[in-house]
């Protein structure tokens, strides 16, 4: 049985199955590696295997087709978890809003570094004052980077609210805040060891499999850059919170969400935007939180908000991989594959070879 195009349709599902079975194997092994017992992948695994495998599949024959952008966005948003899908639309809807602007960018670069620092405080105001509005899984891997006691940091939110103690008291009991920040510093450079070392064993692992030169000087210089940035984050606003008068709990709080975004400017240009990206995905997630609390959400809660949400995530989805190559190129090569990806190679260097051609 052949495809329409005449190429075996057994190579059109080889195609797609073998991402979405190599998914499921990685999701079955980091489930079982985690419970120390064999255990099905977690539904994030199961929702890109079956996403992957739908998009390759009807994909196939059409590089860049709109149909399965959207059929697999509905499949891989509706197997993913409550939590998950607020995480995927708000990446959509923060991806198709970045994708509009800079075809039509509009600010003075002043006005775009304003936005940029409401961001990044909408979500570090968020993170200390209404840690609730953030989704379970964030909280607890922001929370895991601070290297605190989970209950001292419960307690210092609290007290934000009812003032009932003072924020040192709240944070670090029974210490001075001086050797409680030197502890706190040296914690959270290695907590640092243990988040970059892994992803930077991988760069080195996939260069080396590319069998590219590693540039070890560079690789050095941006886990600095990146442990320095992540200390900075959030050292130095809880540095800010034992400088400051402990009264106006929320003012102060309200300054520490500043810090983070010079932070930024310790990483270099490209991870400083990744991380921005995040960031506006986490405040639009605040965002989405907090209108729940609001009287009006009660008059509309009865719409089937679950199949609107799926329904702007294929469009929004539909609209980003019209231009793939915009988008993170591990990410990238997962959905479309090697085949695609030369063939998108072989047309990028022939249009570059026109238009050399035409200029001259």
């Amino acid at each position: 049985m052949l495809s329409r195009d005449g190429s075996p349709l057994a190579t059109q599902l080889s195609d797609a199955l073998t991402p979405a079975g190599g998914t499921l194997a990685a999701g079955f092994l980091l489930s079982s590696i985690r419970a120390r017992r064999l255990k099905t992948p977690s539904p994030i695994f199961v929702a890109l295997s079956a996403g992957c495998g739908v998009f390759r599949f009807l994909n196939y024959q059409k590089r860049n087709s709109k149909l399965a952008a959207v059929v697999a966005s509905v499949v891989f948003y509706r197997l993913c978890s409550k939590t998950h899908r607020q995480l995927v639309l708000a990446y959509g809807c923060i991806e198709v809003i970045l994708q509009f602007y800079w075809d039509h960018r509009f600010l003075p670069v002043v006005a775009e570094d304003l936005v940029a620092l409401l961001t990044t405080m909408r979500a570090g105001y968020a993170y200390l004052v209404h840690a609730d509005w953030f989704p379970p899984s964030t909280l607890k891997m922001l929370d895991f980077q601070a290297s605190i006691p989970r209950a001292d940091l419960i307690k210092f939110r609290s007290i934000l609210h009812t003032c009932e103690l003072t924020r040192c008291e709240a944070m670090h009991p029974g210490q001075a805040c001086a050797p409680f920040l030197v502890k706190g510093t040296a914690n959270i450079l290695r907590r640092s060891v243990d988040i970059f070392v892994p992803l930077q064993a991988i760069s080195i692992v996939t260069a080396l499999i590319s069998k590219k030169t590693v540039a070890w000087t560079k690789l050095v210089g941006q886990f600095a850059r990146s442990a320095i940035f992540l200390t900075v984050s959030y050292m130095a606003p809880i540095a800010s919170s034992c400088v400051f008068p402990q009264r106006n709990h929320k003012l102060v709080a309200l300054f520490a969400s500043t810090i983070p975004y010079a932070a930024l400017y310790i990483e270099p240009e490209k991870r400083r935007t990744s991380l921005l990206r995040a960031l506006a995905c986490w405040s639009l997630l605040t965002f989405m939180s907090q209108i729940q609390e609001w009287k009006v959400w009660k008059r509309v809660s009865h719409l089937p908000w679950t199949w609107i949400a799926t329904t702007t995530y294929a469009a929004c989805m539909a609209r980003i991989l019209e231009r793939p190559e915009t988008q993170n190129q591990l990410m990238t090569r997962y959905l479309y594959g090697r085949r695609i990806m030369r063939q998108e190679k072989v047309t990028t260097s022939t249009r570059t070879d026109e238009m050399k051609k035409l200029s001259e």
